[in-house]
């Protein structure tokens, strides 16, 4: 597996899966779901009539198996709950 240091754009659940495999540092794990948040948030907003839409879904499924892997599903819940506050912001 590759070593990964940020969510990129190209292959963000790729990026993620690697980041969270990372077993160098305890900072690996609430970095990768800090930056798939900001992936999602990024997709959402550069979305033109929902051509990101299937990409941002493929992450959010990505971040809640994550999270859940790693025992910390409280970060999806908080990062899914500020996601709703966004995304009516952007279907406008």
């Amino acid at each position: 597996m590759r070593k990964v240091s940020e969510v990129g754009s190209i292959q963000p659940v790729e990026d993620f899966v690697s980041m969270l495999a990372r077993r160098d540092s305890d900072e690996w794990v609430p970095k990768a779901i800090r930056e798939m948040k900001k992936t999602i948030t990024d997709l959402l907003d550069s979305s033109y009539k929902g051509n990101t839409y299937d990409k941002a879904m493929a992450c959010l499924n990505a971040l809640r198996k994550g999270c859940v892997e790693h025992e910390v599903s409280f970060f999806f819940t908080f990062c899914f709950q500020n996601l709703f506050s966004v995304v009516p912001a952007l279907l406008l």
